[in-house]
Protein backbone atom coordinates (compact mmCIF):
# COMPACT_ATOMS: atom_id res chain seq x y z
CA UNK A 1 0.00 0.00 0.00
CA UNK A 2 2.97 2.27 1.09
CA UNK A 3 4.58 1.90 -2.13
CA UNK A 4 1.60 2.42 -4.15
CA UNK A 5 1.30 5.59 -2.48
CA UNK A 6 4.58 6.80 -2.65
CA UNK A 7 4.21 5.54 -6.75
CA UNK A 8 1.22 7.66 -6.97
CA UNK A 9 2.74 10.54 -4.90
CA UNK A 10 5.69 10.84 -7.29
CA UNK A 11 4.28 10.47 -10.50
CA UNK A 12 1.63 13.40 -9.88
CA UNK A 13 4.37 15.51 -8.26
CA UNK A 14 5.96 15.45 -11.60
CA UNK A 15 3.73 17.86 -12.98
CA UNK A 16 2.82 19.86 -10.22
CA UNK A 17 4.40 23.25 -11.00
CA UNK A 18 5.18 23.60 -6.70
CA UNK A 19 6.47 20.12 -6.53
CA UNK A 20 8.19 19.00 -9.31
CA UNK A 21 11.56 21.33 -8.69
CA UNK A 22 12.24 19.28 -5.21
CA UNK A 23 15.00 17.36 -5.08
CA UNK A 24 14.81 13.55 -5.23
CA UNK A 25 17.42 12.74 -2.72
CA UNK A 26 15.21 15.70 -0.15
CA UNK A 27 12.49 13.73 -0.52
CA UNK A 28 13.87 10.65 -0.21
CA UNK A 29 15.57 11.41 2.76
CA UNK A 30 13.33 13.77 4.97
CA UNK A 31 11.71 11.20 6.90
CA UNK A 32 15.39 9.98 7.73
CA UNK A 33 14.34 6.11 7.09
CA UNK A 34 16.83 6.10 4.75
CA UNK A 35 20.74 8.15 5.42
CA UNK A 36 21.71 10.67 3.11
CA UNK A 37 24.64 8.75 1.90
CA UNK A 38 22.80 5.30 1.11
CA UNK A 39 20.44 7.33 -0.97
CA UNK A 40 22.76 9.35 -2.62
CA UNK A 41 24.69 6.25 -3.42
CA UNK A 42 21.34 4.42 -4.47
CA UNK A 43 20.86 7.49 -7.09
CA UNK A 44 23.78 6.66 -8.32
CA UNK A 45 23.50 3.66 -9.54
CA UNK A 46 20.24 4.23 -11.45
CA UNK A 47 21.71 7.22 -12.86
CA UNK A 48 20.56 9.66 -11.11
CA UNK A 49 22.36 11.99 -8.81
CA UNK A 50 21.58 14.71 -5.25
CA UNK A 51 20.37 17.30 -7.75
CA UNK A 52 18.01 15.37 -9.63
CA UNK A 53 14.22 16.61 -9.37
CA UNK A 54 10.81 15.04 -9.31
CA UNK A 55 10.23 16.61 -12.76
CA UNK A 56 13.34 15.11 -13.70
CA UNK A 57 12.61 11.38 -12.64
CA UNK A 58 10.69 8.63 -14.91
CA UNK A 59 8.43 6.75 -14.67
CA UNK A 60 11.69 3.65 -14.66
CA UNK A 61 13.49 5.69 -12.17
CA UNK A 62 9.69 5.44 -9.63
CA UNK A 63 9.83 1.72 -9.95
CA UNK A 64 13.30 1.44 -9.16
CA UNK A 65 13.16 3.89 -6.08
CA UNK A 66 10.41 1.83 -5.03
CA UNK A 67 12.08 -1.33 -4.87
CA UNK A 68 15.26 0.20 -3.08
CA UNK A 69 12.39 0.81 -0.34
CA UNK A 70 11.15 -2.77 -0.41
CA UNK A 71 14.58 -3.63 0.83
CA UNK A 72 14.50 -0.89 3.74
Amino acid sequence: MMNDDLFENLRTSRSDNELNSIRVHKYLTHTKVVGKVETARFLDTIGLDEKTTIGQITDKNISQILDFFKIK
